[in-house]
């Protein structure tokens, strides 16, 4: 048997020691050891408890699988979509390719007014104030009649409506309040709250489409109502999430497979962004 010999042994020791000694320091320190060399955010973080570093948990929907009975059911009630592009992604190009996955008949329209079953789908007013959309959504319930309220009705802001200098907890507070006007003039419809989707683009304006998806989560994500589209867009094959890096800290972004400019979404993504919404949707019936 070979045996070390003694300045080989305390060199050790000392190498030992110094490991030791340089971990305790970190600890002290307040560092946070990422894997694979990808930065963590600390409390010098631009966004602290506002940016994600880690991915957002699954929403219990996540679980639920589809199928024809589900949707079928589905189509027979009246669901109400206020958006834009991304929205019309969804409609045009996911929700069909569903529908039509499981054999069940896709009804939608677009227009104001809910007069059938299906999917009602509107384009909101879309200027320079995000605050339009609110307003033209809150505008366009109050007026639908009263035999004419959908089931279900939600809304969503775009990726154009917040960058790095939107005043997030403003505007997600003037969201609040209108949909807490809404839910409570309107108790008969279920009101859905969807996040911003985010896009592939300036990473500080993801950062701060995140600070609005982050209030959203924690005011919405326990009531059963809520539809992730950014965790769904940025949710790539095997599980993993997009993301940017602005100043060492790490933001989601879309998956690049779902998207052919950086923000709208192609037939993959819509089909991505559909199955998730649909996962929620038949869990409200």
């Amino acid at each position: 048997m070979s045996h070390a010999r003694p300045g080989m042994r305390s060199a050790v020791i000392v190498a030992v020691i110094s490991v030791v000694v340089l971990v305790g320091a970190c600890l002290l320190a307040g560092h946070v050891w990422a894997p694979s060399g990808e930065p963590s955010p600390t409390a010098d973080s631009p966004y602290p408890q506002e940016a994600e570093a880690t991915p957002t948990p699954r929403s219990p929907e996540a679980a639920v699988e589809l199928n024809t009975a589900a949707l079928q059911e589905l189509v027979e009630h009246t669901i109400f979509f206020g958006h834009r592009s991304v929205g019309a992604n969804i409609v045009e190009l996911g929700l069909p390719a569903v529908f039509a996955q499981y054999g069940v008949e896709f009804r939608s329209r677009e227009s104001t007014v809910v007069e059938s079953a299906g999917f009602t789908d509107y384009w909101l007013d879309q200027t320079e104030d995000p605050r339009s959309k609110l307003r033209d959504f809150d505008r366009t319930v109050r007026a639908m009649p009263p035999a004419g309220l959908p089931d279900i009705a939600f809304m969503k802001l775009g990726f154009v409506d917040v960058s790095a200098t939107t005043d997030t907890a403003a505007l997600f507070a003037d969201y609040q309040s209108l949909m807490n006007d809404l839910e409570a003039d309107f108790p008969d419809v279920l009101f859905v709250h969807v996040t911003i989707s985010v896009h592939g683009w300036q990473p500080e304006d993801n950062a701060a489409i995140e600070q609005f998806n982050t209030r959203m989560r924690s005011a919405y994500a326990d009531s059963g109502r809520f539809f992730d589209l950014a965790a769904a867009v940025s949710t790539c094959s095997g599980e993993s999430r997009s993301a940017l890096t602005d100043d060492g800290v790490r933001y989601f972004s879309i998956c690049p497979d779902y998207t052919a400019d950086g923000g709208h979404l192609n037939q993959r993504g819509a089909y991505a962004a559909a199955t998730a919404l649909l996962r929620l949707l038949v869990t409200l019936i």
